[in-house]
């Protein structure tokens, strides 16, 4: 509520979380988020009054940056990109550190995890 009416605060959006706190100054036409809502797998940020979402973001600066990504991504022009799907950890969209579970390393696949066959953990 501002001056005795209700104004929406920003909603979620895109790259944009959810508020939780209560919105209580103007950014425009819209109230500016206090708090943010959690989310699986994603760091939920305040900047500038919106709650930024960054997936597999574990820590952000001041800029909105990502200083430190989870397992199974890999940092990407300051965010988290996801590795692909066979990597635990990796080093970039094709470069597998570790294999996910039910992959296996092979030298031969030029960085990426091969699936373990049939019947193989």
């Amino acid at each position: 509520m501002f001056k005795d009416q209700c104004i929406q605060c920003p909603t979620a959006n895109g790259i944009y979380g959810a508020c939780t706190g209560c919105c209580s100054r103007t950014s425009g036409t819209l109230l500016a988020c206090t708090d943010c809502a959690k989310v699986n797998n994603y760091y939920s940020f305040l900047f500038s009054g919106r709650c930024i979402l960054s997936e597999g973001c574990f820590e952000v600066d001041s800029n909105g940056y990502c200083q430190l990504c989870r397992s199974s991504f890999y940092p990407h022009n300051n965010l988290c990109s996801p590795c692909d799907p066979s990597c635990a950890t990796c080093v970039g969209p094709s470069n597998c550190l570790t294999c996910a579970p039910g992959y296996n390393w092979k030298v031969a696949d030029y960085g990426l995890c091969t699936a373990c066959p049939a019947g193989c953990a």
